[in-house]
Formats: structure tokens, sequence, C-alpha cells
């Protein structure tokens, strides 16, 4: 049970990172 928690917030995060990677991303290509 623990395992499954850590996994989903594991997954969570990596999420959370690569939204924000992308909307980095977003911004620059704007202001390019």
């Amino acid at each position: 049970m623990r395992g499954l928690i850590k996994k989903w917030l594991l997954e969570k995060r990596l999420k959370a990172i690569g939204w924000q990677k992308g909307e980095m991303g977003l911004a620059e290509g704007g202001r390019l």
C-alpha cells in the first residue's frame, strides 16, 4: 500500500515538473 502511494506521489511530481517546463517553454517561445 505504501509503495503505491509513493509511486502516485512520484508520478504527480513528475507531471508537475513537466507542466512547469512546458509553460516555461511556451513563455520563451512567445518572447522569441
